[in-house]
């Protein structure tokens, strides 16, 4: 097997899209609803815009360097005991949502009183290589 040596780069550069400051954030949260209410009533408020080419660094073995205290966010490997190959089994009460909810509670601690699911998708992308 080849290694890659130490001095090449996993990094790279693209330029990113971001929501867009508008006035009307200050009194309308951002939103997007998957489906239509009303002919007249939009599906979404969301406006972005690109941002300058940026340099995305490859965090791999690296994952235990960032924390919720200190970035906002970790990295977490956890293998989920329910299955996400069929939407019974995701959503049956003890099903997979459920375990999602148990491990933000452990991974989150105490501070946490509450977790909901609001929009969650079966990346199609997973499912091929588990069933591969």
């Amino acid at each position: 097997m080849a290694q890659t040596p130490q001095n090449v780069s996993d990094d790279a550069y693209a330029r990113l899209r971001y929501l867009k400051a508008l006035d009307i954030y200050k009194i309308l949260r951002p939103y997007t609803i998957g489906f239509k209410l009303d002919k007249d009533f939009p599906t979404k408020n969301l406006v972005f815009e690109e941002g300058p080419v940026e340099k995305i660094t490859d965090v791999r073995g690296h994952e235990s360097e960032y924390t919720l205290e200190h970035n906002g966010f970790c990295m977490v490997k956890y293998e989920f005991v329910q299955s996400v190959l069929s939407t019974d089994s995701i959503n049956k009460c003890g099903g997979y949502l459920d375990e999602v909810k148990e491990f933000v509670f452990k991974t989150l601690g105490d501070d946490v009183e509450r977790a909901e699911i609001m929009n969650w998708v079966v990346s199609r992308f997973y499912l091929v290589l588990v069933l591969a």
